[in-house]
């Protein structure tokens, strides 16, 4: 495959390649609730725009800065810090933005190349070594405007770029779509609870409120010195896998045997509740799935109650209502924490085990469900980087050609 440096793609204009203004240009007071958005380096993810927690300006702030201005189908790139060399477009969403001093602006030529093409390229691990390899800074890496223009990507006429960009696109839309249907499914969860059991802030149907430590049969710490990691053995639940009500395999670590037997305390068992302790995301909750019966808990809170029962307290906990409850317990002066004590002297409604059966059958029936539509998110998404390997090789065009002669 023919390379060519990503200067050779951009528009003819000075600012081509920019990066945001410097801290002192655009400060947070300048924030206002509308306006023009200012994209940060936590709005860039993985070929997705993230347009969660967008801040604004007045189109006046925006015109002493519109150096650093971008537009749809601008490539921006996270050019600083941990997320370093992540890739997506400006959607067609924001008709224009301004990007924060910790991103970059790369502006394509579509007459050269098609620049949703060019950000999947750019977010390929071919690219992103050289991202890596040419960044500086020995405490927060950053790469310069000079050496984003001499990232190598693929060099392939606009043509094959049209076709193999058609061939990804559809790929990704049927990924999205199973996103979405992931989220509807626990929209309708949610709806099913509410309906079920009513607001819990109005106790609409009166149900017994009761202290949550008088409800569990027992609480307890997982370890606050965790053993060694290892390649395989016994999975070791952190703070980290918590996610959504559930357990998340993503950067699962994991213990030996005999490391296991030193700590059994931490031992942790199918419908199993873990509540996080400490950090950013201290109050989040997830019940222990049947692949990680078993397993160990890091630093966390153990909760141990009838399956039905941490079912419905896993949807309570991790709820609107649960999260206002749990707010004030955590605030100190340092990092967030909660103890066993506070988490006990949470008073919650308490519905008769009935009830409460009743929701954790409909769960287990949407959970179900839910899996059989992550297997699919999964095989399309290895199908996308499957494609996306062709395309980098220059077969993804040749099979396309191929398929169309034969039609």
């Amino acid at each position: 495959m023919d390379l060519i440096k990503l200067e050779q793609l951009l528009i003819k204009e000075k600012f081509a390649v920019v990066d945001g203004p410097f801290g002192t240009q655009l400060h947070a007071d300048e924030y206002v609730d509308s306006g023009v958005p200012v994209i940060r380096i936590k709005n860039i993810g993985v070929n997705h725009f993230i347009a969660d927690d967008l801040r604004y300006i007045t189109e006046e702030k925006f015109q002493i800065l519109k150096r650093s201005a971008v537009y749809p189908n601008d490539i921006l790139l996270a050019k600083t810090g941990a997320t370093i060399g992540k890739v997506c477009l400006v959607p067609k969403t924001i008709k224009k933005g301004l990007i924060a001093s910790s991103c970059a602006k790369i502006s394509i030529d579509d007459n050269k190349a098609v620049p949703s093409l060019v950000s999947h390229f750019l977010n390929t691990n071919f690219c992103y070594k050289q991202i890596i390899g040419t960044s500086v800074g020995s405490t927060r890496s950053t790469i310069n405007l000079s050496n984003i223009r001499q990232i190598k990507v693929p060099d392939l006429k606009i043509a094959s770029q049209k076709k193999i960009a058609s061939i990804l696109e559809a790929c990704e839309s049927a990924i999205q779509k199973r996103q979405e249907a992931n989220r509807l499914t626990d929209e309708f969860l949610k709806s099913i609870f509410l309906e079920m059991f009513g607001d819990p802030v109005k106790n609409p149907k009166k149900w017994p409120v009761r202290r949550f430590g008088d409800i569990y049969s027992s609480i307890r710490y997982g370890t606050g010195s965790p053993p060694e990691y290892q390649e395989k053995g016994t999975p070791f639940i952190r703070a980290t896998n918590v996610k959504n009500g559930t357990v998340k395999s993503s950067d699962m670590k994991f213990i030996s045997p005999a490391d296991s037997a030193n700590i059994e305390k931490c031992k942790v068992s199918y419908g199993n509740l873990i509540i996080v302790r400490s950090g950013i995301n201290a109050g989040d909750c997830a019940l222990i799935p049947q692949q990680y019966d078993g397993a160990y808990a890091a630093y966390d809170l153990i909760v141990e109650l009838p399956y039905h029962s941490a079912v419905f307290y896993n949807h309570l906990i991790n709820s609107v209502y649960g999260k206002t409850m749990i707010a004030p317990m955590k605030r100190r002066a340092g990092q967030p924490h909660l103890n066993a004590e506070q988490i006990g002297s949470l008073k919650f409604s308490d519905p008769p085990p009935t009830e409460q059966k009743k929701f954790a059958n409909i769960v287990q029936k949407v959970e179900k469900l839910k899996q059989k539509q992550r297997e699919s998110e999964i095989e399309l998404t290895n199908l996308f980087n499957s494609l996306m390997q062709r395309a980098f090789r220059g077969e993804l065009c040749r099979m396309t050609i191929f398929y169309m002669r034969g039609k």
